[in-house]
């Protein structure tokens, strides 16, 4: 079952992002749903 998005958390996980801060590991849960390892790499 996929988990949708609200808004909010897409605006927060944008401006982290933006920052050049870490994801919370909330929100990588919530984007690489059931996966084991997830390795998420951004410039």
């Amino acid at each position: 079952m996929t988990k949708r998005l609200y808004e909010k958390q897409i605006n927060a996980m944008v401006e982290l992002l933006k920052e050049g801060k870490p994801l919370p590991e909330e929100y990588r849960w919530l984007l690489f749903e059931g996966k084991q390892e997830t390795e998420l790499i951004y410039a």
